[in-house]
């Protein structure tokens, strides 16, 4: 405590160096504001997790003030969330002990990145698109790790032998994934407009942001409350009907599922790529290195838009709703045609080859044209993410006699013959590669749905190392004579 108390007093008289002084009040006004968007989830009867969006702002700091700029920064963040949160026994004991603790942890981790991310400058330089991004990315992930590492230091000090360090690791890759997204963007788009706007343009950039952040945090409470009940009403049924214990255990294991999936997929990324990508979007003099970031923003911000859009279809089919769909003439030719266009620039850098190769006639099928580009976003951006560089991804449509066929070929990784069966559950995933990909497993789900509503099929076969093959199959129209 004594160390960090020295270290802050450090930074606080760094100050008067700090040129522009104005941005940097702006940056600690904004921190403040943070705090009020701050999410926390209980995670179990002594443990919780709070979502912030102040490490984004933390990382924007460090290119301008440096080492102490983002110490501060810290300090203002931990010491008003710690004042402003009401005490509770699981997500906030609001004590001194865990006060220093959160204010180390993040000042290590914040140090460490703006450590990689000044080094990482001066070794690649800003010049090319390459030592633009690559500082970034690097800082974020080194700000994530250390988090991490600490966090799981916390826990197995609070848990001893009971704390299972390989299930939180294996439990916590993909978010930690996602974490690196929201702190490399985030943080890069923060720095972009405090570089090139002046403190109006900054905060016309943050206030976005940060109302989608509170909005979430507001939706997490309602969401949290519904759910606080529905645990009550699992425990009634379970005492008085002993015989659907299993059941609702079942569906109180699939309602955590959920809530955790929830509240990692809608966190600010989302908005944050969103956002940046609107306001760069508008800005006409961008150079070319920085339409490169365009491209990595939107393919982003598709890749979380569709988790939440899956989740919240998934859970309408759990509760019995159906999917709408709404049937028209659609050529199927020329909608893959324009999907294969769509995902050739993410095919071109993963270095895959992205092809049609099937007839150029119609094929005209009844079909829901959005359901449709959603079936053919998720079978071909499961290609792409499944399979190595220099592989190859092939489409092909055609019809025989009363059926159209849609087929999606890839020669990537493949999946073993155990996780075949089960390759259409929810949250289900190949669990040999499930660490290479950001993922929640409900695409394939979801896919499944849309073709069952349109009384279709869908298959696949795969080999381990040689590729898969999904295979989607309709009913071709009745033509009236």
């Amino acid at each position: 405590m004594l160390v960090g108390l020295l270290f802050i007093g450090w930074a606080c008289f760094q100050i008067n160096s700090f040129d522009p002084i104005h941005i940097f009040v702006l940056i600690v006004g904004l921190t403040v504001a943070a705090a009020f968007s701050t999410t926390s989830v209980a995670v179990s009867s002594k443990t919780g997790i709070t979502y912030a969006i102040e490490g984004a702002i933390t990382l924007a700091t460090a290119p301008f003030f440096g080492y102490a700029g983002v110490v501060l920064i810290v300090t203002v963040h931990n010491v008003v969330l710690w004042l402003l949160k009401p005490r509770d026994t699981v997500t906030w004991k609001r004590s001194l002990d865990q006060l220093g603790f959160n204010l180390g942890m993040h000042t290590l981790g914040a140090s460490a990145a703006c450590f990689v991310l000044l080094s990482s400058w001066q070794l690649l330089g800003t010049v090319s698109i390459f030592g633009r991004i690559l500082p970034w990315l690097l800082a974020a992930i080194t700000d994530t790790l250390v988090n991490f590492i600490l966090i799981a230091g916390m826990l197995r000090l609070q848990h001893g032998g009971k704390f299972n360090l390989r299930e939180f690791v294996l439990g916590n890759v993909w978010a930690m994934q996602i974490s690196v997204l929201m702190l490399a963007i985030g943080g890069g788009f923060l720095a972009f407009a405090i570089a090139n706007y002046d403190g109006m343009g900054v905060v016309v950039f943050f206030l976005p942001i940060l109302l989608s952040a509170y909005a979430f945090h507001l939706y997490v409470r309602q969401m949290q409350s519904h759910l606080d009940n529905l645990e009550s009403i699992v425990a009634a049924r379970t005492t008085d009907l002993q015989a659907r214990t299993q059941e609702l255990a079942d569906l109180n294991q699939q309602k955590d599922t959920y809530l955790a999936v929830l509240t990692h997929d809608m966190m600010t990324p989302l908005s944050n790529i969103q956002l940046c990508t609107e306001i760069l979007l508008e800005d006409k003099t961008q150079s070319e290195n920085n339409r490169e970031l365009h491209k990595l923003t939107l393919r982003s911000q598709r890749m979380l838009f569709g988790m939440v859009r899956n989740i919240l279809d998934i859970e309408k089919l759990r509760v019995g709703e159906s999917l709408k769909i709404h049937k028209g003439p659609l050529d199927m030719v020329a909608l893959v045609k324009q999907m294969v266009e769509l995902l050739k620039a993410e095919a071109d850098d993963r270095q895959i080859g992205l092809n049609y190769l099937g007839q150029d006639e119609p094929v005209i099928a009844l079909a829901d044209v959005q359901h449709f580009e959603r079936v053919l976003l998720n079978l071909i951006g499961n290609a792409l993410k499944y399979s190595p560089a220099e592989s190859q991804v092939n489409l092909r449509v055609w019809q025989e006699s009363a059926e159209i066929f849609v087929e999606v070929a890839d020669t990537g990784y493949g999946i073993a013959p155990e996780d075949l069966p089960h390759i259409f559950d929810r949250y289900r995933r190949a669990e040999e590669h499930a660490d290479k990909v950001v993922g929640t497993g409900l695409g394939l789900a979801i896919t499944n749905a849309i073709v069952d509503a349109h009384n279709g099929t869908i298959s696949v076969a795969s080999t381990v190392g040689v590729g898969s093959n999904f295979l989607v199959t309709l009913p071709a129209p009745r033509i009236e004579v």
